[in-house]
């Protein structure tokens, strides 16, 4: 399976991108039509005989409109040659698809004559009358994240930005809820539950966070499934839920559920939070004693450490990740500059600081004082400082810089 799916409402079938790994290839365009990247076509699965039959043989991430009649979907053409996702809409009982607009992410209104959807132009969620062919698309929200969820109520959107849980009040664009997963993120995969008290959370198919249940009522969230389990989509009355697997899997299971309960309860165990960061320090923790001199499995650790508010560990870890790094390009003194990145756009501050001091570190011992890879190093910590507040520490380190340098800082 590729992309998200969807039920009917009926809940009787399923549609979803169906996988294609060799279409996600990179390969030489000899024809005028756009190769298809990622998902070799909408299929729809019976749940009822066990069947299949494929709808439209190019697309992802489809949509069932509420009243059963229409599957929006996206098509993804080949990206290098510049080709954007088009949002496209088709009979369920098939026919000729009809190209919509420029944009990705389709999410039905409840009346199903809306569609909303996310605009990789100008990063908006944006809505569209599809049973009017010459709509255009009306801009809701200014919309950072490319995969916000509306919720069935149409009052709020859900959207995470890096680690961070935002649900946004649509009539004012106000940030109601934030929740920071543990963890740095590259981002994350939400969606609401039918009756709009839960939130399913995954991160990206890289990530270690796994599958999590938001409480939108208590704030708070349970991990369900660890990675690569990305998304949890509900049936329309509950009672069921399909659970996403990605890389290298892409699989959809399908799991019970008690709709009288939270999800988080009814797919029990679930992990809270502190449990969580636990069993990612007894996981890292086994990986260092089956292989020491591995820099990643060190940098694994500290970001625990750094979850759980132990710096002095984490520096210790970092420490020993970067006397293993012996080159500019070793992955894990990337990944410190990224998670440090990360952490920052938060405002993480404190989390940030270790990581980025001791990535420059690394780069001072393996480039040199003069390298400009080791200057912009400095140049992102004085910014962290700046916007930490901490305008004295910004400037010990901007005069570290060679006057050339301040003045095009």
């Amino acid at each position: 399976m590729w992309g998200q799916a969807t039920w009917s409402p009926d809940a009787k079938q399923l549609a979803y991108g169906r996988s294609d790994l060799y279409a996600r290839q990179p390969k030489t365009l000899t024809a005028a039509a756009p190769a298809i990247s990622g998902s070799s076509g909408i299929e729809i699965l019976d749940f009822e005989s066990g069947t299949t039959r494929l709808l439209v043989s190019f697309g992802k991430d489809p949509a069932w409109s509420p009243d059963g009649e229409y599957i929006a979907f996206v098509r993804e053409p080949y990206r290098k040659r510049g080709y954007k996702e088009e949002l496209w809409l088709i009979p369920v009982v098939g026919g000729q698809p009809r190209r919509l607009a420029l944009g990705a992410w389709p999410i039905w209104a409840s009346d199903s004559r809306r569609l909303f959807f996310h605009s990789r132009v100008d990063w908006t969620l944006c809505s569209l009358r599809v049973y009017d062919p010459v709509a255009k698309p009306e801009r809701v929200i200014s919309c950072p994240s490319r995969f916000p969820w509306v919720s069935p109520d149409e009052k709020y959107v859900a959207y995470a930005v890096g680690s961070e849980l935002r649900i946004v009040e649509l009539a004012f664009g106000s940030v109601v809820t934030r929740w920071v997963a543990p963890g740095p993120q590259r981002g994350m995969i939400v969606r609401w539950s039918p009756d709009g008290k839960e939130l399913s959370l995954g991160g990206f198919s890289d990530s270690s966070l796994g599958l999590w249940i938001f409480d939108v009522g208590r704030k708070n969230a349970w991990q369900i499934s660890g990675a690569p389990a990305i998304t949890c989509i509900w049936s329309p009355d509950g009672s069921r839920t399909i659970i996403e697997i990605k890389r290298p899997f892409e699989e959809v299971w399908l799991a019970t559920l008690d709709p009288k309960i939270p999800t988080y309860q009814a797919l029990a165990p679930a992990l809270t939070r502190e449990e969580y960061l636990q069993r990612r320090l007894e996981q890292t923790t086994h990986l260092i004693d089956t292989d020491p001199l591995n820099a990643n499995n060190y940098l694994s650790r500290a970001i625990v450490y750094i979850s759980l508010h132990k710096y002095e560990k984490a520096t210790a870890d970092l420490e020993k990740c970067a006397k293993l790094v012996e080159s500019s390009d070793h992955p894990a003194l990337s990944s410190m500059n990224k998670w440090a990145r990360v952490y920052s756009n938060e405002g993480q501050y404190e989390e940030a600081e270790p990581l980025s001091l001791k990535a420059l570190e690394t780069r001072r011992r393996v480039l040199g004082e003069e390298h400009q890879d080791t200057l912009e190093s400095i140049k992102k910590l004085i910014k962290l400082y700046e916007a930490w507040g901490k305008p004295e520490k910004a400037e010990q380190w901007r005069a570290k810089l060679p006057y050339k340098e301040q003045a095009n800082e």
